[in-house]
């Protein structure tokens, strides 16, 4: 492409494309002739065109090739055989049968993966085991294990999730928990000194029955001394402290249980309207009678012979009309 010096100090020839030579007359290997402008068949790279890898450099199992001599040749192998010059068999390929078949524990040839296990897969627990790494592990699983790979054991089963577990019902594979029972509300009686709020006056809430020595507030809270020295809040709810040092407000004595009254007996009928407890005439001071069974009294005005009929006055009577007794227990008796 260029040319320097002369005749007498000698001409330097810089040669065009892949000419070599002092005279540029050259065209070596691995150059197109005849104008060696590009890289012959077989080579890559121009200007400098290196040798492509070939079958020959690989192994009689080889079905491929690339790279060059200079980055080096990758040899791509039949399959069931590897290696650098694929010259061996493949990774879990049987050696003794020429590279033509998986090794026990794999499968699908000439790939070769894993068959899955029960021990690696299905955590032991698997009845059936069928696919492979690259399709996926299908565990059916024993007794009553569940999940893809039988690892767990619902909580109603016990050793080996082939009985049914301590406390509860039913006949192995029915086995039934007992049920919980539902939640309840919160006791306002909390023990060990924790407050529990109850709904107080003007929608606050105030601590009740707080146990000895938690010196749970007054439900007033105002702090007003007590002058009974008793502890009790004081009646304006000014919440006074207790020196018992129990904390609580005093709880009432429920006093004895009233025994049940019998209503009095109605008072005995008035008397006939005819009758006047004023009137002298109306009485008869000569009967007697304690037990008032009419006995004395007559039919007469006289307490024994005819006339109006007469009836004992009852005490209410004679308290009524002012009378007493007559002498020796003689009671008046009611003109009729």
């Amino acid at each position: 492409t260029q040319v320097t010096g002369n005749v007498h100090t000698g001409c330097q020839c810089e040669c065009a494309g892949g000419w070599t030579g002092g005279q540029c007359q050259t065209c070596p290997p691995g150059f197109a002739f005849p104008d060696c402008q590009s890289c012959a068949p077989g080579y890559t790279g121009f200007p400098n065109c290196v040798r492509k890898c070939t079958l020959s450099d690989c192994g009689a199992h080889a079905v491929n090739a690339s790279g060059t001599q200079v980055t080096g040749c990758t040899c791509e192998c039949q399959p069931g055989y590897g290696g650098v010059m694929c010259d061996q068999c493949a990774a879990h390929v049987d050696q003794s049968s020429n590279c033509t078949k998986c090794v026990d524990g794999y499968e699908s040839f000439p790939n070769c993966y894993r068959t899955c296990t029960n021990a690696q897969d299905c955590d032991g627990h698997a009845q059936t085991v069928t696919g492979n790494v690259e399709t996926g592990c299908k565990c059916e699983c024993a007794n009553s294990w569940t999940g893809s790979s039988c690892a767990s054991c619902p909580p109603q089963f016990g050793p080996n999730c082939a009985q049914c577990a301590p406390g509860t019902t039913g006949q192995y594979p029915n086995c039934q928990l007992p049920e919980t029972p539902a939640p309840t509300n919160a006791s306002t009686n909390v023990p060990n000194g924790t407050n529990s709020p109850t709904n107080a006056p003007n929608g606050t809430n105030a601590p009740t029955n707080a146990p000895n020595g938690t010196g749970a507030p007054q439900p007033s809270g105002t702090g007003a001394p007590d002058p009974s020295g008793t502890g009790t809040p004081m009646p304006s709810g000014t919440g006074a402290p207790d020196p018992t040092g129990t904390g609580a407000p005093p709880v009432p004595t429920p006093g004895p249980t009233p025994e049940p009254t019998t209503p009095p007996a109605p008072p005995d009928a008035p008397p006939p309207n005819n009758w006047d407890p004023k009137n002298d005439s109306d009485w008869n001071p000569n009967c007697w009678d304690p037990t008032y069974n009419g006995a004395g009294c007559g039919n007469g005005t006289g307490g024994g012979g005819g006339g109006s009929p007469r009836r004992h006055l009852t005490p209410a009577d004679r308290e009524a009309s002012g009378r007493p007794l007559g002498a020796a227990g003689k009671i008046y008796c009611e003109l009729r």
